[in-house]
């Protein structure tokens, strides 16, 4: 297992990083591809999180707009089908998932269903946004359990006085109990995230035990 850290600066924050895997690509008439993935810790962090990110340089030593240091797409990845596997998992902790894994898919499940206090009406982008910052679909039992259909089950009410008492014609305690819900469905799927992602790192040979703050 190859295994570089190296002090860089990101935000101003001193980083420490494992790059595990990199893979580096001359382009015809110049220029290049570089991926690099691994686990990337920011100090203060309290565990390191999976990067992989593309780095496009044209003949003239020029940055492509856009495509350096940002999450790596298919397209990029083309000629490294090993880590394909772990693209996916990009701002990923091994131990809690997703970066605020509960906190953001809770707020686009609510912009998705049309709870959320900035916006009351059900959203098809937020629907994605839902599913893809917290993969769902991915877990078992997701395709059995969809939050974006939960709102089906929820009463609805025509009278005006009751409508008056009720945000979007539902009472809001129901909306609580949806939320609470879906923090306790999203709790449960961790495990199994972690699996998946333990082995696409592992496959790599990366250690996913590695954290410097520990």
């Amino acid at each position: 297992m190859r295994c570089n850290q190296f002090n860089g600066v990101t935000r101003s924050q001193p980083v420490k990083r494992m790059s595990e895997y990199a893979r580096q690509l001359r382009m015809p008439g110049g220029g290049r591809v570089s991926v690099d993935a691994g686990l990337t810790y920011i100090q203060g962090n309290s565990a390191p999180c999976v990067s992989v990110c593309v780095e496009i340089v044209d003949a003239n030593g020029n940055y492509h707009q856009g495509s350096s240091f940002g999450p790596v797409h298919n397209k990029a990845l083309s000629s490294w089908p090993d880590i394909l596997a772990l693209q996916e998992f990009h701002m990923w902790t091994v131990d809690e998932g997703p970066v605020h894994y509960i906190e953001n898919a809770v707020y686009w499940w609510e912009l998705a269903v049309g709870c959320s206090e900035w916006k009351h009406v059900a959203s098809d982008s937020a629907a994605k946004r839902f599913k893809n910052q917290c993969a769902w679909g991915t877990a078992p039992g997701d395709d059995e359990d969809d939050p974006l259909l939960w709102t089906a089950d929820m009463v609805m009410f025509e009278d005006s006085l009751v409508q008056a008492l009720c945000e979007d014609q539902i009472i809001e305690e129901q909306w609580f109990i949806l939320r609470e819900r879906l923090r306790e469905r999203l709790k449960s799927r961790l495990p199994a995230l972690r699996s998946r992602l333990v082995k696409a790192l592992t496959d790599l040979d990366i250690d996913p035990e590695w954290n410097p703050a520990a």
